[in-house]
Formats: structure tokens, sequence, C-alpha cells
């Protein structure tokens, strides 16, 4: 897997966690970390996800959300992923999650700062 793929991965994970972080109760946090770090596995395995999600043991809303993008997490990672298109549809997933474009935001570059330090 390129390194870019897995840094992707990585803020993915830590946007997702952010998001959902005063949304969610605290311990939901590592759910959505693994849930946006997983929904890249496919791509850095170069296996379906129905493949990877055969082969591990995550929780229900995990699984969900990385299958179909609903439940309890899927809104969290529809958002993280609308952010990385150009014209994902960022402002109005994170309206229906009842969530500020500012907190989106802020949480994108806090994402991205974090795994910034995790290189240095």
């Amino acid at each position: 897997a390129s390194p870019a793929l897995l840094e992707a991965a990585v803020v993915r994970g830590r946007f997702t966690e952010l998001l959902g972080q005063g949304m969610l109760p605290k311990r939901d946090g590592e759910n959505l970390f693994v849930t946006g770090m997983f929904s890249l596995l496919d791509r850095l395995l170069g296996v379906p996800m129905t493949e990877v999600l055969d082969k591990v043991q995550l929780p229900d809303a995990v699984v969900q959300a990385l299958r179909t993008r609903d439940g309890m997490y899927g809104p969290f990672l529809q958002i993280a992923e609308a952010c990385e298109r150009p014209d994902g549809g960022a402002a109005a997933l994170a309206d229906a999650a009842f969530l500020t474009i500012e907190q989106v935001n802020r949480a994108h570059v806090a994402a991205l700062a974090w795994a910034q330090g995790l290189r240095a």
C-alpha cells in the first residue's frame, strides 16, 4: 500500500473520531476511528470490502457504516469522504448530522495536524 493512502486512512480515522466528539458518547470514539481507518482498508489491501469484513470481527455499527454508510457511524464517515472530494456535498451532510461546516473544517484540520504529528 502506498504511504499516501495509509496516511489518508489515518487522517480519515481521526477525522471521523473528531466529528463524533460531543455528538456520541466517548466510548464510541474508538469505533469511529476504526470506521474511518478501515474505510480505506479494501484499497490498502487490494481486496473487496466484503472480503475484508468477512475476515475481521468488528462491532455491528462499524460494519454497517463500512458496508452501507448508514447507522450510527455512517453519517460521520460520509462527511469525511465528502471532504476528500471536490464538491462532495460536505455542507449538506454536516447539516443533516447537526454539525456546522465550521465544526467539520476544524475537525478536518485537527485530524491533519494530528497525523502530521505522528510522522514527526
